[in-house]
């Protein structure tokens, strides 16, 4: 199981080397659980950060690994 405070994580990734970014993805994809804290607390997120996100959920997902998502951010109606 690994616990993730995403807008936090996807910074750092951000921020890190090629490699430390292909280890970063790894750690996201091996355990059976993996756990999203506050998704989507921010309302944009840097393209290579957006891409991790995708790349881990689409892993993941063909190795049917489990993952639980938390967000506490506000739903508005936007007219």
């Amino acid at each position: 199981m690994r616990y993730v405070e995403v807008d936090t994580e996807l910074a750092r990734y951000g921020l890190a080397s090629a490699a430390d970014q292909a280890r970063r993805l790894k750690d996201r994809i091996e355990p059976d659980l993996l756990i999203l804290d506050d998704l989507f607390l921010v309302r944009r997120i840097a393209d290579v950060s957006a891409e991790l996100l995708l790349v881990t959920l689409h892993q993941r997902s063909k190795l049917c690994r489990s993952i639980i998502t938390i967000s506490n951010r506000v739903v508005q109606d936007e007219d």
